[in-house]
This record gives C-alpha cells, structure tokens and sequence, in this order.
C-alpha cells in the first residue's frame, strides 16, 4: 500500500465529521512530521498557523498504540487533557482507519490495541461527540478480535 493512502482515508473520514479545509489538510499531514523529514515550521510557512496547530498536538498527543502503555494513568490524562475538538476528530479518524487495516498486524497487536480503542478512544470520542458511526465501526472491530 502506498504510504500516502493512510493520511488520504483519514481525510475522507473527516469530510464525514467536517466541512472545515484546516481540519481536513491537518488529517492529511497528521503524520508528516513523524514519519518524514518536515517539520513544523515548514507546514507553518506552506498552510498557516491553523492547520500547523493542529498537526503539532496531534503530534504531541500521538501515541499510534504503541509508545506508551494504556494502564498509565498519566498517559490517559495526557490525552483526556485534549479537549480540542480538530484534534479529536484528527486523531479518532486516524485510529479509525488504523482498526480497519488491523488485520494485517500480527493478534497480539490486534488485541493490545482493540483494547486501547475500547478502554480509551470510544469514550474519549462518546465524550467529545464525534461521529456516531465511526464510534459503533470501532465498536464492532473491537468485538471480533477479542472474542
């Protein structure tokens, strides 16, 4: 799979939840500055404040399910802080499509982030009222690799 494919179904999913270009372009970059050589202060000067703020705390708040574990307290307050609601559907429409390529990680990744997404990302998304169906899609994923 290309590597843009991942920021581009992002994008798609956000048209879903918004209508606002910064929120789409942020879900376009959201993983820019992590997984490439552009830094913020060149977003900053290609798309503006806005949309470089949006990718800076999705950056600041990425964890892609890996770096911290999900029973640190701190590591859920960290990102329960986030009230900022671009960024919240930035990150629920990254996570997401991330559940739905899951299949091609190996079952105990599978299982280790159905269960983030069950203990942390649907609430956090049920508590900042992003898509309905994206929250009952992740639901659902979740279910089938746990059982």
């Amino acid at each position: 799979m290309d590597y843009y494919t991942h920021s581009m179904e992002v994008a798609k999913l956000l048209l879903e939840a918004t209508q606002d270009p910064d929120t789409i372009l942020a879900g376009l970059l959201h993983d820019i500055v992590e997984d490439t050589s552009v830094t913020l202060p060149q977003i900053e000067l290609m798309y503006g404040n806005e949309v470089t703020s949006i990718v800076d705390k999705i950056t600041h708040y990425n964890t892609n399910g890996y770096p911290w574990k999900w029973d640190n307290a701190a590591a859920q307050n960290i990102l329960d802080a986030c009230s900022d609601i671009l960024v919240i559907q930035v990150k629920l429409a990254d996570r997401l499509h991330n559940m739905r390529t899951l299949f091609a990680r190996k079952p105990s990744d599978q299982q280790r982030i159905a269960q983030e997404t069950l203990a942390f990302y649907i609430p956090w998304g049920t508590k900042h009222h992003v898509p309905q169906q994206w929250l009952t899609e992740m639901q659902q994923i979740c279910e089938k690799i746990l059982k």
